[in-house]
């Protein structure tokens, strides 16, 4: 029930932040009325804009109380495509109704010991700051902190941003004491230790269709319930962590693609994992004040190659419930090692034993037989034997790319179409190709239109909605192939406008 109310909820958003915009606009940076948040925070009132303009943010920035309204959301974002960088960390303490897009966050090497970009409750539960959403922002760079910290947030969206080079014990996102949330389109690369955390309460978060690179090699790529302090826990919030949601995500590399700790009925479903550096997956107690129970492992391809270990414990002394977890209709391919058969925990080769009295159901060990694996493209090929295998679910419904599931569905993180449903866009009802997406730098990107459309213009957007390439075309062809010719990896957006004067756009991950 999460995704459909937080829809609508958003789809209201974007209706009152455009008619909020006329409301007050507050412009903060160099030269202008304000030259900080802090400096503009008394000034800002629901429903206002507050642009930030070009220039370097290197202090600690702190507001209290900053909320917004129902029909009233305060909206921050960059100015125009002016050049911003926020050094300093911007923290908001019981903020509500708020927006931030389009805004570059990165640390200074300086070891100042803060998150550089923080939402929290004050230590109080019933302060948690909520209705809040992130999108099209950037986090890099941050050799002393969390990327990005919400200690106590409520119904929150993070979507569509970028977090890359985090070379701390701690985390990309770190998510403490939340509640009824959504990190979607993110794209991670190089965070040392873990992308993604989930402690201290946590309930009903959904970590879905992002893609992970080289992220958790210290650790874990996500850590769902991970230990924390009791006091910290809202009341009633008997768990580290429950209904986490880990849906349509591709995760290269890691130390293991997920640890599971004393957490609740939690959903691994349909994502695609390869090459985990050291374990296939991990159940561990690590507080075991809380009990491990309830967990669905389903439709997910694991590509191996350095490990077949799964590590964990059965040990119900420690509040792990081992018996209630479910580990169902996986593929589990060793490419170093094709006749293994599969994670066995009564016998064989040591790779399941430890997860002993966990039911292991109907899982494979075939090769998924990916599009093109070489370059990256991870989409079931037309004869793959994930294609229509998938164990019946009610979620996810879309893949990856944004793709319907189909009926039956297939195993992985990616359904066997290649085609993409264009929405929001104007003049767009077709269907148009796309790949490999995601993509390396060095490759060149196929597109494919609809037979009675013609490629006039190929544009290559950031996250702000900037140009940043227009690559003409000469009009009488239904494909190209060509290299964006791109310097940094990330989020992208591919706008393709048509003969017919048809616009087609699709998102492009970057690597």
């Amino acid at each position: 029930m999460l995704r459909k109310s937080f829809k609508l909820f958003i789809a209201s958003l974007v209706i009152l932040t455009k008619a909020a915009i006329g409301i007050a606009q507050i412009h903060i940076g160099p030269g202008q009325t304000y030259s900080n948040l802090e400096a503009a925070s008394s000034a800002i009132m629901p429903g206002d804009t507050v642009y930030v303009h070009a220039g370097i943010y290197n202090n600690y920035q702190y507001v209290d109380g900053l909320k917004g309204l129902p029909n009233k959301w305060i909206t921050f974002k960059r100015f125009e495509h002016d050049s911003i960088v926020i050094r300093g960390t911007w923290q908001i303490s019981s903020g509500a109704y708020l927006h931030f897009v389009n805004l570059f966050f990165e640390g200074d090497g300086q070891k100042e010991n803060s998150i550089r970009f923080h939402i929290d409750n004050k230590g109080d539960c019933a302060l948690n700051g909520h209705h809040i959403l992130v999108e099209n922002c950037y986090f890099g760079n941050v050799d002393d902190s969390n990327s990005f910290k919400f200690g106590g947030v409520d119904t929150f969206e993070i979507r569509n941003c970028v977090f890359k080079n985090n070379s701390t014990n701690f985390a990309g996102i770190a998510l403490n004491i939340c509640h009824d949330g959504i990190v979607t389109g993110c794209y991670f690369e190089n965070i040392k230790t873990k992308a993604i955390q989930t402690k201290l309460g946590c309930r009903n978060i959904t970590i879905e269709k992002n893609f992970f690179k080289n992220c958790g090699t210290a650790d874990a790529v996500l850590k769902i319930g991970e230990s924390g302090g009791l006091n910290f826990h809202c009341a009633g919030d008997d768990w580290t962590a429950k209904d986490i949601f880990v849906f349509s995500n591709i995760i290269l590399g890691g130390r293991t693609p997920f640890t599971i700790g004393q957490s609740q009925d939690c959903k691994f479903v349909n994502n695609t994992f390869i090459f985990p550096e050291q374990f296939v997956l991990r159940v561990l107690p690590d507080q075991p004040v809380f009990t491990l129970k309830n967990h669905l492992i389903a439709n997910n391809i694991f590509y191996l190659k350095k490990t077949i270990y799964l590590n964990g414990s059965n040990d119900s002394t420690q509040n792990v419930f081992i018996k209630t977890v479910e580990i169902n209709n996986n593929v589990f391919y060793n490419v170093d090692n094709p006749t293994w058969s599969g994670p066995d925990p009564n016998g064989g080769a040591y790779d399941a034993e430890e997860l002993k009295g966990a039911k292991f159901i109907n899982n494979f060990s075939f090769e998924p037989i990916f599009e093109n694996f070489i370059n990256n493209n991870y989409k079931p090929s037309v004869n793959s034997p994930v294609v229509g295998t998938g164990l019946d679910v009610s979620a996810p419904t879309e893949d990856f790319y944004g793709n319907g599931f189909l009926k039956p569905r297939s195993i992985g993180a990616s359904e066997k179409e290649k085609t993409t449903q264009i929405t929001g866009i104007e003049n767009s009802t077709s269907q148009f190709t796309v790949f490999p997406n995601p993509i390396n730098m060095q490759e060149d990107i196929n597109i494919f239109l609809p037979s009675n459309q013609k490629i006039n213009l190929i544009k290559v957007l950031d996250l702000s909605g900037k140009v940043l390439k227009v690559i003409p075309q000469d009009g009488n062809q239904e494909s190209a192939k060509i290299n964006l010719e791109l310097k940094n990896t990330g989020v992208y957006f591919l706008l393709i406008n048509t003969t017919s004067k048809s616009t087609f756009k699709q998102k492009l991950i970057v690597y």
